[in-house]
């Protein structure tokens, strides 16, 4: 019997978008989001703030009800 090597890699979201927009957008964005954690329909898991950074974007990780899959939000200024 051959046994497989398997890579080892770290993946931490399996699902990324990217959303672009004018300050006021991406906050508009934003609250949305806290809308769906507050309705129970996402579990935000983290929030990774880079605005005062030359990236200029934030990030939201989220997880969606009844999944396990890490998702990612990227909110970029533009």
């Amino acid at each position: 019997m051959m046994i497989l090597d398997l890579i080892k890699f770290k993946v931490t979201d399996l699902m990324r978008c990217m959303i672009t927009g004018s300050k006021k957008e991406i906050l508009q964005v934003y609250e949305n989001f806290k809308k769906l954690e507050a309705n129970g329909d996402i579990e935000i898991v983290k929030i990774k703030n880079r605005l005062a950074t030359p990236l200029n974007d934030a990030m939201i990780i989220f997880v969606m009800k009844g999944s396990w899959i890490i998702c990612e939000a990227q909110l970029i200024l533009s």
